[in-house]
């Protein structure tokens, strides 16, 4: 008698059993641009719905989102040679199973089932510490923003304060911009959560002293316990009032509501919607913006920068940056026609090379791209290689310039 397979379907795609991963991946392919149409017509009825554009479901990210990995989970169960194979099989959550046996008929009566729930309740508690506190710092010990009449550039960047301060996005630009004394350039930090709270301030303090414009400084108390609370309790889904299209025959209704209603991406959700408050009060200030640059994964946290400024900025250009490669499974990378409906991606996309130019474009060919130097480097003890990244560097601020 041949052994039953067990599939632990938490694990990644690439450690399932060779006959469901084989099967597994032929779907990926399949419906890989199929499901980036599907998500397009499930979001119309959101176009106008900013809160849609930062929830998971319409991210297409693969390490935020597991919707799409959901659904071709499903898709192999539906298929009956792979399923009489199966003695055992884990899921991450029992509305994964309720999806398989209510919405879609799939019979898993002789199939162990087994629930292998994560826990994401940890991360929730340190991203609202987190965001408190680095609150409370920056309002107790650093000054409002005072603007003159300059014509501003505002780059939107992210930064590690748990040891010493660290660009992930434009390592080493600030110290470009400050020796050739362009103070009209402001940065805008996005903080990665961490648990060292007394460097995180003395980060700030140094920070506060740069030309760096944090985001809380213009966001009264009121404001960030609103947005925490109906972030935390009113932005939900009704599971029995929404129902979506369904994807070749998978009903996937049960698995939006829950992603859109999980706290698993909470804290990205909740810088996202301050940021918006952020942009909304600065366009009440008489000072001149020229343009705006932002990383651009299309992730929450820039889609709401893109957003804001689109809506409260209307007349001024916003770049999106992406120094990294393709990767196509990444499909949240490659921007569509409804994220521009939508007003979420930037007016113009900077990219590394020639390459990227064809494949970001894939799923929206009207997009606007234009090839900019790419200075993602580490500097190095090597001369050789500290002279390239600082060349790089200096072209980068030519061009946003």
């Amino acid at each position: 008698m041949t052994k039953k397979l067990t599939w632990n379907t938490t694990l990644d795609p690439n450690y399932y059993p060779p006959q469901i991963k084989e099967k597994y991946f032929q779907l990926s392919i399949k419906y890989r641009k199929k499901f980036v149409d599907w998500i397009g017509k499930i979001s119309l009825d959101f176009r106008k719905d900013y809160i849609w554009w930062i929830k998971l479901p319409s991210s297409r990210d693969p390490y935020k989102s597991d919707l799409f990995k959901n659904m071709l989970i499903l898709s192999v169960l539906k298929d009956k040679k792979i399923l009489k194979q199966i003695g055992q099989i884990v899921f991450e959550n029992k509305l994964i199973y309720n999806s398989a046996i209510k919405d879609n008929k799939i019979d898993l009566k002789e199939l162990e089932i087994k629930i292998k729930k994560k826990n994401y309740l940890f991360e929730l508690i340190n991203s609202i510490i987190f965001s408190i506190i680095t609150f409370l710092i920056i309002k107790i010990t650093t000054k409002k923003d005072q603007f003159s009449n300059k014509n501003y550039v505002f780059i939107n960047t992210i930064l590690e304060t748990r040891n010493k301060i660290h660009d992930y996005v434009f390592p080493g630009l600030y110290k470009i911009l400050k020796a050739k004394r362009k103070n009209h350039v402001l940065f805008v930090p996005n903080f990665i959560v961490h648990k060292n709270f007394i460097n995180h301030y003395k980060n700030i303090k140094i920070l506060s002293k740069q030309n760096f414009i944090f985001i809380e400084n213009l966001i009264s108390f009121s404001e960030f316990k609103n947005c925490l609370l109906k972030l935390l309790f009113s932005e939900r889904l009704e599971i029995k009032k929404k129902k979506f299209k369904k994807f070749f025959l998978i009903d996937c209704t049960l698995l939006i509501n829950y992603e859109y209603n999980s706290k698993k991406d909470f804290y990205s959700e909740f810088q996202s919607n301050i940021k918006i408050i952020f942009i909304k009060k600065l366009s009440k200030y008489n000072f001149k913006i020229s343009k705006t640059i932002c990383r651009f994964e299309n992730q929450a946290i820039d889609r709401s920068w893109f957003y804001g400024f689109r809506k409260y900025f209307p007349n001024i250009k916003n770049f999106g940056y992406q120094g990294f490669l393709y990767y196509p499974h990444l499909l949240n990378q490659s921007p569509t026609l409804y994220e521009e409906k939508a007003k979420v991606l930037p007016n113009e996309i900077l990219v590394p090379g020639k390459l990227a130019l064809k494949h970001r474009k894939e799923f929206y060919k009207e997009i606007k791209l234009k090839i900019a130097p790419s200075f993602k480097k580490h500097f190095s003890n090597k001369k050789r290689k500290q002279k390239k990244s600082i060349s790089l560097l200096l072209l980068f601020v030519e061009f946003i310039l």
